[in-house]
């Protein structure tokens, strides 16, 4: 039985293989947590949209900073830590439907802002667990209207659930339709897991490109690449050898 809930996780984070992309990557927002991996290709990027702003906003001011106009949306902080004539705040959160006053769908987030059929943006998300339910419930043609992706997943540690196995597997599919990640970070401040056989980190940060725009080949990468940082420059670090996750077990994925 171990060995069957093993292969489960396996093939649930098999899901996340990644591509590389031609273009190359860059580092974008703070050199530590708030900073993420992304391709080097915003071109045509006029719109983003920065969902969980919390205590700061250094990829929403990277972003900013290359001339696009910024929404961001955290129902859980009054006031912005930073400013810029390029931030649009709201006040709100998202969730999975219209049922809380404070939250608002992704989808009503655009028709508010008059991008409903607007593409070419950009997305961030980082909602401390709350993007599970947002992302089962999200119409992946939404998806489709934004060239990069990056989000911050929490709760790998459920991956020894079999409900959340399954909701995984729905969500990484769903990303997976239009999108393929290129980039994959652990945060240290989470801790690491035994799942199953499996060493896991409990958060994990995953950038996304949609595959009509960007030109995606086979990734022979190591991770953590020089791009990448600790979130917490304080503690020790993930380490992974490589991040081909039918082949990931304990011996190349650990701690120093």
């Amino acid at each position: 039985m171990a060995n069957e809930l093993q292969t489960e996780v396996l093939s649930t984070l098999a899901l996340l293989e990644l591509q590389s992309v031609k273009c190359g990557k860059l580092r974008t927002g703070g050199s530590h947590d708030g900073g993420y991996v992304m391709a080097n290709k915003f071109d045509r990027n006029t719109i983003g949209y920065s969902i969980g702003v919390g205590p700061q906003v250094q990829w929403d001011f990277d972003m900013a900073g290359r001339g696009m106009v910024i929404h961001q949306y955290d129902h859980m902080v009054e006031d912005l830590p930073q400013t810029h004539a390029n931030f649009r705040f709201t006040r709100l959160g998202i969730g999975p439907d219209l049922s809380d006053p404070k939250l608002i769908t992704l989808q009503e987030m655009l028709n508010r802002n008059g991008h409903a059929e607007a593409s070419n943006m950009l997305l961030k998300i980082d909602i401390e667990g709350a993007e599970w339910d947002v992302l089962d419930a999200l119409d992946y043609d939404i998806l489709a209207e934004f060239d990069q992706i990056v989000i911050e997943l929490h709760g790998f540690e459920f991956l020894k659930d079999e409900d959340f196995r399954d909701r995984a597997r729905r969500v990484f599919s769903k990303l997976n339709h239009n999108h393929c990640p290129i980039h994959a970070h652990a945060n240290n401040y989470a801790a690491v897991y035994m799942i199953h056989g499996v060493a896991v980190p409990d958060e994990i940060e995953l950038t996304y490109c949609l595959r009509s725009w960007f030109d995606v080949l086979p990734s022979h990468e190591l991770f953590p690449t020089p791009l990448d940082q600790p979130c917490n420059p304080e503690e020790r670090t993930s380490i992974w050898d490589h991040f081909v996750f039918d082949e990931w077990n304990h011996d190349n994925a650990n701690v120093h």
